[in-house]
């Protein structure tokens, strides 16, 4: 992957690559904050694909075209990265040279169409998508992962904006998701589908310039806009909290450290250290001591916070906290930590020459690159080779537990 083939047009990104059949297109539009506008969002994303102007409801006339244009994957989906609140439009397509060169225009000509006429009357469409919505609500709740990993950011972090993501309270959701109306989604969508809110593009595959120029023509969108800086205004709360659930013989533990700021590599091998397929948690938690049914760490870059989540039995926290400050004596050793390290540079390695071959994975590199948060693509082995055990220990080292939640079942056996 060369990032110097990146074309800049005015902040819409063009990267020709003939290795694939396809052309998936990225827009990204910026957002506020706040737990009735992220429902809000998540509500137009649903909406923009079901009521428009230009196609008829009635004779199912989206799904339609959708079919005719060979089945393209088209949707619209909220995005939480730190701490911004955005809305992106993901499309993928087949090369127009495949199918035919009139191909594209159809194409973008159906995606300007869905961008530009919504029709925002359809109150029965809402209603539908409302519920369809809360019942995803009400199976997050009944799931332990999901209920467990609220409750951990509740006790965990003092955030401005999680009360959405993090609340157990399904006639909170109701509230608010029943409060809302067209005329919210209406006001939302006037005010971030639109070349102000309008933050990056990316169209990425076998496209001619032609072909691109003729998506800038359906598609004008400019920014002006900078970098944005995606750290989140949170701090970690100290000290420890269990929160007992009768209903289940679950129980999941999470253990959270304090970090100074994460460079992109480190994540990278810290991240194989502890989580690779015989990394740290599998080898200590699992293979030596049997104490977890699964477990891995979760780096917070954006909160700078790092957690190990283990799920046990209830029974084992204390050996669990022990064997995790194991696996972290284990990273501030030389010796011990030199094989792990050896193992994850040469999976960078490794996985560094495939990506060429991966197309998800070139897309989401290139997207992360042009919003400022990828890995810098062009030096990245030649960096990651560079770090010495002595880095990596010095970081570890910095490490400060400030937090243990337990999410403990407690169900009468």
């Amino acid at each position: 992957m060369d990032l110097s083939k990146l074309v800049n047009d005015n902040g819409v990104y063009l990267y020709q690559d003939d290795n694939f059949n396809t052309i998936n297109i990225l827009l990204t539009f910026l957002s506020e904050n706040g737990p009735k506008q992220e429902a809000i969002n998540y509500l137009l994303c649903q909406y923009l694909l079901k009521s428009n102007k230009k196609y008829s409801k009635e004779k199912n006339e989206i799904n339609r075209k959708i079919r005719e244009l060979y089945s393209l994957e088209i949707y619209f989906s909220p995005q939480k990265i730190g701490d911004t609140n955005n809305i992106i439009m993901y499309l993928d397509m087949i090369a127009p040279e495949v199918v035919g060169e009139e191909y594209s225009g159809a194409v973008f000509e159906f995606l300007k169409n869905i961008l530009l006429y919504p029709d925002f009357t359809d109150e029965e469409e809402l209603e539908n998508i409302k519920r369809t919505y809360l019942s995803s609500k009400a199976n997050d709740l009944s799931n332990i992962n999901k209920k467990s990993t609220k409750l951990f950011y509740q006790n965990t972090f003092l955030s401005e904006d999680d009360e959405y993501f993090t609340s157990t309270d399904l006639d909170y959701f109701s509230n608010i998701i029943n409060s809302i109306t067209l005329k919210d989604l209406e006001d939302a969508y006037n005010h971030i589908i639109n070349e102000s809110s309008f933050y990056r593009g990316l169209v990425f595959g076998k496209i001619s310039l032609d072909e691109f120029k003729s998506f800038r023509k359906h598609i004008p969108y400019k920014t002006n806009k900078e970098s944005i800086n995606y750290s989140k205004k949170c701090e970690i709360i100290e000290g420890d909290k269990e929160i007992s659930d009768k209903d289940t013989n679950e129980s999941i533990i999470y253990v959270t450290y304090k970090i100074n700021h994460l460079s992109n590599d480190m994540i990278s091998l810290l991240n194989g250290i502890f989580n690779a397929t015989n990394g740290l948690c599998y080898q200590i938690l699992r293979e030596k001591y049997g104490l977890v049914y699964s477990a891995g760490v979760n780096i917070l870059c954006y909160r700078d916070a790092i957690t190990f989540k283990a799920k046990i039995d209830k029974n084992n926290k204390q050996k669990t906290l022990d064997a995790i400050e194991e696996i972290i004596s284990i990273v501030t050793d030389k010796v011990k930590l030199k094989p792990f390290l050896d193992y994850v540079k040469q999976y960078h390695k490794n996985d560094f020459n495939m990506i060429s071959e991966k197309k998800s994975e070139m897309f989401d590199e290139i997207d992360d690159y042009i919003r400022g948060i990828g890995t810098g693509y062009d030096k990245y082995i030649e960096r990651i080779d560079s770090y010495t055990e002595d880095d990596v220990i010095e970081y570890t080292r910095s490490l400060k537990r400030m937090n243990v939640f337990m999410y403990k079942g407690d169900k009468d056996e």
